[in-house]
């Protein structure tokens, strides 16, 4: 991406709004909206239920067209078909207000504007990916007449793809292949290796590069020590061992601070030196052998203990459970160590064979579709992606870009998005909203994103955040910051909702 110049608001920029205000002359915008109207550049909006994004998205199109853009020159991509039919309605209101209190030039602009509505790019992606691909099929040696399938008729060309598949594999007697056959399958059916081969196939049809992902995988078994699967075990002890130290130092501060005569059950119980040692080991093994020597604590509770000793060192035990039960599982870990390495080697053998039936079965699955000229929802993505990578031309077809619902995109619509956008970008989306998971939506994409505009200081781009909500109560908005504000943290949900995502509970 072109490096962008981002302008801030400041008191002479609002003159700008001017368009924008009603006939009384008010302008209802928060100063987080007027920001985001005014700004220039590539512009993140993280924008909470009920925080005005669509009204704002409106009212920056119209104030970049009153400077001079044009809606042919813009791509506003959204979720679905009825919020296309929304936005552009929307659209065609303000544009005909703005339009009938301007005057001269202003209101020409505004009204040619409205005539070439029906001509602008405000619908999906896979609706833009199909206009792109009809106004270019002859590049793709496709004909023009292509038909687009739904889920139900996509399904029975995948059934006729996957059985050609194992047919041919059978035939064959493929070894390898049988002895997956043997894995998944149950009753002697097939269904459950068809359901897996499916689901793999959909997780390759989102990315961008298949042959990328496919030698990603294969990397996760080159190496059992340094395999994914131990980088994320050790990640996750890591954490583990950091917090017990810490809750160990500090529960024998609280012990050591009262007046407790069992000076040896603190030492024993508290003691984090097991802690250090599992923090200095180089890898997941290095755990293992820790501990595979680990001896539980077996102190005795003085009988003349305090209550409030009690209480205390009752708290420790419960915590100490816990740190047992990791202390086994490593512990269960180092026994097998040997016998994991070896279902290692055999479980790479089985995903390569998984991953070589897949990309056969997508090779069969188009090569059934070309012969009766049609296309999944999926297949308009790469198709449009191969336009875009093929041909810079079709590159600089739009001077800004808008996506709503941004954090449902998966990782081939961000590919596209990215080729598109020139300089003039405008995302709106809200992590706590994405529910589209089923479709393999990946929220991380928005929240890299995020974090590389909050890095870089504004200088790739600028987040804004809309956390004032117009549709709820105060009640309402208060109770959901107090749960919120406990349960999503970066930690457990990839976002802080105290630093970023926090409902503002005052007046516009």
């Amino acid at each position: 991406m072109s490096d962008v110049v981002v302008t801030s608001v400041n008191q002479a920029s609002e003159k700008r709004l001017d368009v924008l205000r009603d006939e009384s002359g008010k302008l209802l915008l928060t100063a987080d909206q007027k920001k985001a109207v005014l700004e220039r550049g590539r512009i993140l909006v993280s924008a909470s239920a009920g925080s005005g994004k669509t009204s704002t998205m409106v009212k920056r199109i119209i104030l970049m067209i009153s400077e001079g853009a044009s809606l042919k020159d813009m791509l506003i991509l959204v979720y679905n078909n009825a919020a296309a039919d929304e936005l552009k309605e929307k659209l065609h209101q303000e544009l005909f207000r703005v339009a009938c209190a301007s005057s001269g030039e202003q209101r020409e602009r505004f009204r040619r504007e409205i005539d070439d509505m029906a001509f602008c790019h405000i619908c999906t992606i896979h609706a833009f990916c199909q206009s792109l691909i009809r106004e270019n099929f002859d590049k793709l040696g496709l004909s023009p007449t292509f038909e687009v399938l739904d889920e139900s008729a996509h399904a029975v060309y995948m059934n006729k793809a996957l059985d050609n598949v194992i047919a041919k594999y059978t035939a064959d007697g493929d070894e390898t292949f049988c002895k997956l056959v043997d894995v998944f399958s149950q009753s002697r059916k097939e269904d459950n290796l068809k359901s897996n081969i499916i689901r793999l196939y959909n997780l390759v049809e989102i990315q961008p590069d298949a042959e990328d992902f496919k030698k990603c995988v294969a990397e996760c078994y080159d190496s059992f020590e340094n395999s994914k699967f131990f980088g994320i075990l050790k990640d996750y002890y890591v954490k583990f061992f950091t917090k017990a130290k810490i809750a160990f130092d500090s529960a024998r501060q609280r012990l050591v601070s009262t007046d407790i005569a069992s000076v040896k059950y603190i030492d024993s119980v508290t003691n984090a030196h097991t802690c250090d040692a599992m923090l200095k080991a180089k890898d997941v093994k290095g755990m293992c052998a820790v501990a595979s020597v680990y001896e539980k604590p077996c102190a005795k509770l003085n009988p003349k203990a305090s209550d409030e000793e009690r209480e205390l060192i009752g708290y420790v035990k419960e915590y100490y459970k816990q740190f047992d039960d990791t202390m086994d599982e490593l512990a269960s870990l180092y026994e097998r160590y040997d016998l994991l390495k070896e279902y290692h080697a055999q479980n790479g053998e089985f995903v390569n064979k998984l991953v070589e039936a897949v990309f056969r079965f997508s090779d069969e699955l188009a090569r059934l579709k070309w012969l009766d000229n049609v296309l999944s929802f999926e297949d308009l993505l790469h198709k449009a992606m191969q336009l875009l990578n093929e041909d810079d031309t079709l590159k600089d077809a739009f001077d800004a870009v808008f996506v709503d619902e941004y954090q449902d995109v998966n990782p081939t619509q961000e590919a596209i998005i990215s080729k598109l956008v020139k300089g003039e970008c405008f995302m709106v989306g809200d992590v706590k909203q994405s529910i589209y998971g089923f479709r393999l939506a990946d929220p991380s994409i928005f929240l890299s994103r995020q974090k590389r505009y909050a890095e870089f200081g504004g200088e790739d781009g600028q987040n804004i955040y809309f956390n004032h909500n117009f549709r709820s109560a105060y009640g309402i908005l208060s109770f959901v910051n107090g749960v919120f504000d406990s349960v999503m943290t970066e930690e457990n949900a990839d976002i802080d909702y105290k630093a970023d995502a926090r409902f503002e509970i005052k007046d516009i």
